[in-house]
């Protein structure tokens, strides 16, 4: 009974934080605006998740937020009651939904999952229910406020290939299933086993793009792996460099490098700039800019303001994707929405050139109704 009232405490002190929110959170929905016009955003990277299938390193991670002297049993009931509130679709006031529309966005990408050491499985299931469901609506009523990315659960192609990718194809044949996202590094696999071939097949018979995690992971640091040989098998699961192969095979597949490559430990593994190279010498790479705004790593924008610079100056923003990752973190959606248009607005970007990042890329490239 006290684990219960505990339960119950959390998710009254998330109401409450969330109530202390600015009165805009909660605010009827409204386009945001760029240099005094209208500008439609749509968000590729939001999650939806359950604390009970979290694996043990994402568990571990968020454990640390929470004051040290609570009992895990306490630590889980909290975990299970927030993710309930804030990673649910659907929840009234504070799910995904509701955040997104909060930040005034028209549509929003829902990316499984299949991440068992770190983040857990949200699997393409899951995904297609939740586009199936009739709240699944924009702001105006309209059908399809979500669309999906399906996964596959790279653990198994060693044994199981076949069995994945037909699972891949399945899902696929939802018409909102509009991509495939892959996190090679919340797997710890290498990237450049053409194992994964198959993949990226796949992706051109269903003529969907790839999204790749590109970077660190804040879940892993390269000072928890002990010998040499493991930690450049570990940076083979996030260096840009390790996934030119299936780029340079297959020329009609289109790939997308999440996070630009970014730095989240600050340990000296920037792949910044190898994203660039990728992006100038393939057409088919794009790159998309969520997570690394966040006030907790970019508080003054400065990363920001230079990766819309270099987009700019290296003639990319046709293939720049607008993403938040912010899932999770109450007001943290609209933040990242007002944070990026701040830093076009210093970087001199014009309303059209912002039109092209904050949605009508990800239109053309997911291929949106």
């Amino acid at each position: 009974m006290f684990l219960t009232r505990f339960a119950q405490f959390s998710i009254l002190f998330s109401m409450l934080i969330s109530f202390c929110l600015p009165s805009s959170s909660f605010a009827a929905w409204k386009s945001p605006t760029y240099k005094g016009e209208s500008i439609e955003v749509i968000d590729i990277h939001q999650h939806v998740g359950d604390a009970r299938t979290m694996g043990p390193l994402g568990k571990d991670f968020l454990y640390k937020t929470l004051p040290n002297w609570l009992p895990k049993g306490f630590k889980d009931w909290s975990l299970e009651a927030m993710a309930n509130l804030v990673l649910k679709p659907y929840t009234p006031m504070f799910g995904v939904k509701q955040e997104c529309l909060n930040a005034g966005l028209s549509m929003c990408g829902l990316m499984a999952v299949y991440a068992p050491l770190t983040w857990g499985t949200v699997d393409n299931a899951t995904i297609e229910a939740m586009l199936n469901d009739s709240r699944n609506r924009g702001p105006n009523g309209e059908l399809w406020y979500f669309f999906g990315m399906a996964s596959v659960n790279v653990h198994r192609f060693a044994d199981a290939a076949e069995e994945e990718l037909k699972e891949l194809r399945r899902s696929l044949k939802h018409r909102m299933m509009k991509g495939i996202k892959l996190a090679f590094v919340h797997n710890e696999l290498p990237m450049d086993d053409q194992i994964f071939d198959g993949i990226y097949s796949v992706a051109r018979e269903f003529n969907v793009p790839v999204y790749h995690h590109i970077g660190s992971s804040p879940l892993r640091k390269m000072s928890d792996f002990k010998s040499e040989e493991e930690r450049k098998k570990y940076l083979r699961s996030s260096a840009p460099s390790a996934l030119e192969w299936a780029i340079e095979r297959h020329p009609d597949v289109d790939f997308v490098l999440g996070h630009m490559g970014f730095d989240f430990n600050r340990e000296g593994f920037d792949f910044t700039d190898e994203v660039y190279r990728l992006a100038e010498k393939y057409p088919n790479v794009h790159l998309e800019i969520s997570a690394f705004g966040l006030a907790n790593y970019d508080p003054e924008g400065k990363f920001m303001d230079a990766a819309l610079r270099n987009l700019k100056s290296k003639n990319l923003l046709g293939r720049n994707l607008y993403g938040s990752d912010a899932s999770g973190q109450p007001g943290a959606v609209p933040q990242y929405v007002k944070l990026t248009l701040k830093s076009m607005e210093r970087v001199g970007l014009d309303a059209n050139e912002a039109r092209q990042v904050m949605s009508l890329n990800a239109r053309k490239l997911y291929k949106m109704p």
